[in-house]
């Protein structure tokens, strides 16, 4: 035999490659692309609900903290009015006109006046981190708002996001049955190898390569 002549046999055989598959026709893909299509249908109006889920929020502190504010300005305009009694009480008293306790009850009406403002100066705080942490704006007071428009009647947007979940499952389900129907790909490879003959040292490299249509069952 010609040893001039590289025999294909080596001690150390080099290969590379790729392998590739190509679907023709998986009917089950179409069907998780419409599946995927809704979830995505579904991520954006849960998106959409929490934002007015959100909006609702903030209406609700904002109207909430006006009502607090309005009821403090009472309760303050009803102390500053006992504590102009207990001045003109302080001074009757002073004359023998009225019992000392009467001085006692005003005081406890006022303490306890104080009391409450103190609560709701509390909730007005976290009223007012409530809305800082949803919009990012703090208030130092409540501001007034206007409706921009009448509320739309019809279908509860709330089930939109739940009805594209459960369609998407269906979807799923559907897929699922439609993986028993044949499929049909085009596969292929190609392989190169390189090695130094084992006879005389000189490089020696061979390919091979196939490609195909395939129905899968």
């Amino acid at each position: 035999q010609d040893q001039s002549i590289g025999q294909p046999f080596s001690k150390n055989i080099f290969r590379e490659g790729v392998n590739f598959t190509w679907p023709l026709f998986v009917k089950s893909i179409y069907t998780l692309k419409e599946k995927a299509s809704l979830l995505n249908l579904a991520a954006k109006e849960k998106k959409h609900l929490n934002l007015i889920q959100r909006e609702a929020v903030v209406v609700g502190s904002v109207a909430q903290l006006r009502y607090l504010e309005a009821l403090k300005s009472a309760l303050r305009a009803k102390k500053h009015s006992i504590q102009q009694t207990e001045i003109t009480t302080k001074m009757k008293v002073k004359e023998g006109r009225a019992p000392e306790s009467a001085l006692f009850v005003l005081n406890s009406h006022i303490n306890t006046l104080d009391i409450a403002m103190n609560n709701i100066n509390q909730s007005i705080n976290l009223l007012v981190s409530k809305i800082e942490t949803l919009t990012g704006v703090y208030l130092r007071q409540s501001i007034s708002m206007q409706m921009k428009h009448a509320v739309d009647k019809g279908e509860i947007f709330a089930l939109k996001p739940l009805e594209k979940r459960v369609a998407a499952s269906k979807k799923g389900v559907q897929a699922a049955d439609e993986a028993y129907i044949p499929s049909i790909v085009t596969k292929g490879n190609y392989t190169l190898s390189q090695a130094d003959a084992y006879n005389n040292g000189k490089s020696i490299h061979e390919n091979f390569g196939s490609a195909g249509i395939y129905v899968s069952m």
